[in-house]
């Protein structure tokens, strides 16, 4: 799937018009985020059914990443970043219902994008990133199993940065990019490391501004 405008003729039971932010495959299934609540394809057939915005305690919000991590009561547990000012969501019966994050370990409980560390590890965690400048882990999304997650690092700018990804390369150290810079992170040794030269990041519009 290629990331942009969308019709029902693309994808059966996407809504006209709607952006699609990212896929990801959870055993036979599909998943998809878009700019406003979160599609399911059961069995990876070609149809899609809301789960987002039709399911019991979803939060209105702009949906930024999509996650995959654990098992709760047979289900995967499946969490969706809603950015800096809105608490990630996560669900436990495949969208039927969502709960809003409660972690209490500073502003833990938001997310802008996730990334899953199984690399060098003998507990594999998920890895988060909160606009401007906060990195946080958990080994359970739930609120039950992690209620409060682990503060473990500020990267680049507290005032004029926001995070464009995170990931983790083949070596279990995390890359985490900005829109000013690329950085890494080493969760063993907490060194965070500045890769690239600070770029200068100016906003463009269409009214020749």
């Amino acid at each position: 799937v290629i990331p942009g405008p969308l019709t029902v003729a693309d994808l059966t039971g996407i809504a006209a018009d709607e952006k699609v932010i990212k896929r990801i495959e959870v055993g036979a299934d599909n998943w998809i985020i878009t700019t406003t609540t979160v599609y399911r394809s059961v069995g990876s057939t070609a149809n899609w059914t809301q789960v987002g915005a039709n399911g019991t305690g979803w939060t209105v919000g702009s949906p930024t990443d999509i996650v995959c991590f654990g098992v709760s009561g047979g289900n995967p547990i499946i969490a969706v970043a809603m950015g800096s000012a809105v608490a990630f969501q996560f669900t436990v019966d495949n969208g039927t219902n969502w709960t809003a994050s409660t972690k209490t370990a500073n502003s833990a409980k938001f997310a802008n994008y996730f990334c899953v560390a199984t690399v060098g590890t003998a507990q594999p965690k998920v890895w988060y990133v909160r606009n401007q400048n906060e990195l946080y882990v958990t080994f359970d999304l739930t609120n039950t199993g992690d209620p409060t997650g682990i503060t473990s690092a500020t990267i680049g700018d507290n005032l004029n940065d926001d995070f464009t990804s995170i990931i983790e390369d083949k070596n279990g150290v995390l890359l985490i990019g900005t829109i000013h810079a690329l950085y890494t992170y080493d969760g063993e040794s907490g060194k965070v490391t500045r890769l690239t030269p600070v770029y200068q990041h100016k906003a463009t519009s269409d009214t020749g501004a």
